[in-house]
Parts: C-alpha cells; structure tokens; sequence
C-alpha cells in the first residue's frame, strides 16, 4: 500500500488584480492556509473521495481501464467535484483502481459562517492533487499542468494564485513568463488581511470585466490600473517600504477608478469603508482578488496604528485573520507501506 501527502498554500494579491488578466504585473504573497491531499491506496474496487471543508459527505467512483471515472454514489445535492474530475482526467494517474482520496480545505473556510475566505483554496487544492497524481518535483510543469485544470475549472483567470501555490514565497507574476522572480517583504511595510465575511466568484468578476471591455471607450480606465500595476510592481521590487506604501495610494485611486468605470462592485461589500476608513487614519486599503467580498489588505508604515485599525475592523464587519506571509510552496511525499 501506499500513501502520498501533498500540500499547496493559499495566497492574498498584494496587488495587480484585474490588470493581471492583461498583461501587466501582479505581486502575491503565499499565506499559511493550506490545502492538503492524501491519497491512500486500497484493496477495495472503487476510488472514495472525502473533502472536509467542502463537503461532508464523500462521493465513490469506479476507474475504468482507460483510466476514466465513473460515479459509483450520486453526488452530494448542490455539491459537486469538477475539479477533482478534470485534476484526474488532466493527470490521468492509470494505477490507482481502489483508493482513499481526502482533498483538505477547512482551513480555508470560516468556521463560523461555513463561508470561504477568498485565500485561494481551488488553485491550492488544484496544485496539491495535481502534484499527488502525477508526484514530480518539477514546480514548473506542475504549474502548467495546474494552471490549465484550473483554467479550465474557473473558465479563465491569470494562473498568479496557482504560480503562488506552487513557487511559494512573495512573487512577481506575469502572464506566460515562466517563474515568476522573488521579492522581499520590506521592512518597515506592515499587511495584515480582513475577512469581509462575505464570499465572492471570481469566475463572474472575470466575466462581468469582460462584458464590460466590449463596450466603447471602455479601455482607458483598463490601461491606466494596468500602468499603475507595473509600477508598484517595480516598487516593490526595489523595496522601499516608503514608497511602496505611496505607490499602494496611487495604484488605489486607479482600481477604484476602474471599478467606477467599469462596474464590476470590487468595493462593495464594505470594502469602500474600509478603505474611507484606513484613508483617515493615515493608511491604505484595498479589495484583493476580484473583491465584491472575500478579504482585503491593509497596509502601514506604522505597526501600532495598523493594530488600532485591526481592532475597529469588526465594528464595520471586517474580521482580522492571523496569518504568516511568503510560506512555501507545494510538497509532496510518497511512504510505501509494502504489502
């Protein structure tokens, strides 16, 4: 018997969302929240999948000789497991006939409302199952065969979550450039993220942007968050924590612009507040992601009045989560157990 363990963090971005989806830079750092596979081999006929943190109940299928999956139970109502079916298909893992599969999330879910917290948990577990399938310690095939499962999954995205995933640490992320390059955390720049408590699709934020950008003269708003994205990218590879946080301001007036413009609602669900609120007190914040919801960041030159905003979040439905930046990326082991 055997037994493979992968692991895969989940990510915040740090900045470059939406101007990502076209070409320009995004910086994300990895967070320790972590999806976690285990793929134990049995003697039964059918492959058994459990997903704590999505599901309670599991699901069985059948491996065919071609290696396709056929439902053995019906799927859990308004549950599904897309991804871990086109993970295998992708994969194509022909030696696994009876298995115990246990695709982890909790971690990224609140405890309290069930809700996700918007860290990346589909391109986490993505990466962990597809590093115990195919178990390679090439970071760079896994995340191009990743990136297309999820792609795949989500209709469409950028790849940063999954390059996050697999590379780990704080990245410099552009589309179809290879790995992405390392940046620091400067010192003297104080993060800490804020659950809204309200889940948000990035699958419809994407769609909605790109019904928008058909529209005339749509494109100027675009343009300008994308310039502002590639110089706070640079901004952050230099490392000047100074002008970071000046360059974060800059590069927020040009999302809420874009938002404006483009009507996609990345402010809404308290966000706006949040940030009128971080802006009074002499910091910055922002949506990460597709916002709408999910988390946001805050951003500080000085630790103590971060802590002050930390601690009035709740009064305007945030939830401060403790979290640790730039973990590492995706690990897999194998113990074989004879037999």
């Amino acid at each position: 018997m055997i037994t493979v363990r992968a692991i895969a963090p989940g990510k915040v971005v740090l900045a470059g969302e939406y101007a990502v989806l076209h070409g320009a830079h995004a910086v994300a750092a990895t967070v320790n929240r972590f999806a976690r596979v285990v793929i134990e081999t049995t003697d039964k006929p059918w492959i058994e999948v459990r997903a704590p943190g999505y599901c309670e109940e599991s699901v069985r299928y059948r491996a065919t000789e071609d290696g396709l999956l056929q439902a053995a139970t019906s799927v859990p109502a308004k549950k599904n497991f897309s991804l871990f079916e086109r993970a295998w298909r992708a994969c194509a893992p022909l030696s696994l006939r009876g298995a115990l599969i246990t695709m982890d999330t909790s971690e990224f879910v609140d405890p309290v409302k069930r809700s996700k917290l918007g860290l990346g948990s589909s391109a986490a577990l993505c990466v962990a199952l597809t590093a115990a399938f195919t178990f390679k310690n090439d970071k760079i095939s896994i995340a191009q065969l990743a990136g297309r499962i999820h792609q795949d999954f989500q209709g469409g995205g950028s790849g940063v979550d999954i390059a996050c995933a697999v590379h780990g640490g704080v990245i410099d992320f552009c589309r179809d450039r290879g790995a992405p390059p390392k940046v620091a955390l400067p010192d003297g720049l104080h993060l800490a993220v804020l659950w809204s408590g309200k889940p948000a699709s990035t699958a419809a934020s994407i769609k909605a942007l790109s019904t928008s950008l058909q529209g005339a003269g749509r494109h100027a708003t675009l343009h300008k968050l994308c310039a502002a994205a590639d110089t706070l990218a640079g901004c952050w590879r230099s490392g000047n924590a100074a002008e970071l946080f000046a360059q974060h301001r800059q590069y927020g007036e040009a999302l809420s612009e874009f938002d404006a413009d483009q009507k996609l609602g990345i402010y809404a669900g308290g966000h706006a507040e949040m940030a009128a609120a971080a802006n009074n007190d002499g910091l910055f914040y922002k949506p990460c992601g597709a916002g709408g919801g999910d988390v946001g960041l805050a951003i500080a030159l000085d630790a103590k009045k971060l802590q002050s905003f930390t601690e009035l979040a709740p009064t305007l439905g945030f939830q401060p989560l403790e979290l640790g930046f730039g973990v590492e990326g995706v690990r897999c082991t194998r113990e074989d157990h004879g037999g």
